[in-house]
């Protein structure tokens, strides 16, 4: 009898043992779970950051651009007109 005893005495530790890993095999990947949609979300947060600071700086070479085609072209006005005026001065004198 005894060691019949001792057997379902360690059957019983064994399945309460198994128990006891399968609920924190649950815990740690429920935990893990949860840091993983943490870290998903702090990812395309970081990623929709970085988007649109590429989309800011994207605008500034656009403006710095556009600021550019306007002064060369209000240089190239200027510049025909000077070279009217010279004309039209030589033609005069």
């Amino acid at each position: 009898m005894g060691k019949t005893e001792t057997k379902e005495k360690i059957k019983s530790k064994k399945q309460s043992s198994r128990i006891r890993t399968n609920f924190e095999i649950d815990l740690v990947s429920s935990k893990n779970e949860k840091n993983h949609k943490k870290n998903k979300k702090s990812y395309y947060q970081d990623l929709n950051f970085q988007k649109q600071e590429h989309n800011n700086l994207l605008t500034k070479n656009l403006e710095n651009k556009q600021k550019e085609i306007k002064s060369s072209s209000l240089l190239k006005t200027n510049n025909l007109r000077i070279i009217e005026k010279e004309k039209n001065e030589n033609k005069t004198s």
